[in-house]
């Protein structure tokens, strides 16, 4: 692999936690619950040389700072965080090709895990090992 850190990087809604039955997937309210096995997965990772790297498709102005409180509280450890910027939001799949393609730049992605089928064709396309979750 070339010179760069490694990094592996999590979608967060039904990859790393789980929506309530009383959550709105559109309007996260912090009351996601963590998925034991990617809990147990992620925390495995950080005993390793790599970054961790959440990127999610939620909006950041509308859910950055309880999308930021809720890891906190849950995850052991994070290298960062990405969201979306923009004030119309992009399909899920379209930001996160923009951003795996800035991220190569810079890390060697050792997996993506994401539970958005969509992701299959952008992970081939860019040649990175897609773990689909499927719960």
């Amino acid at each position: 692999l070339i010179d760069k850190p490694n990094a592996i990087i999590f979608d967060l809604d039904w990859t790393l936690c789980e929506l309530s039955d009383s959550s709105n997937p559109y309007n996260h309210d912090g009351e996601e619950v963590i998925i034991p096995e990617m809990k147990y997965i992620l925390d495995t990772f950080t005993t390793r040389t790599v970054s961790i790297i959440i990127l999610t498709g939620r909006k950041r102005k509308d859910y950055g700072e309880i999308t930021e409180k809720w890891i906190e509280e849950n995850l052991f450890c994070y290298d960062k965080v990405i969201m979306q910027e923009k004030s119309q939001a992009d399909k899920n799949h379209v930001f996160k090709k923009e951003k795996l393609i800035e991220l190569k730049e810079k890390y060697n992605i050792i997996a993506v895990f994401d539970d958005n089928e969509e992701m299959i064709p952008v992970c081939k396309e860019l040649w990175i090992l897609l773990l689909h979750v499927n719960r």
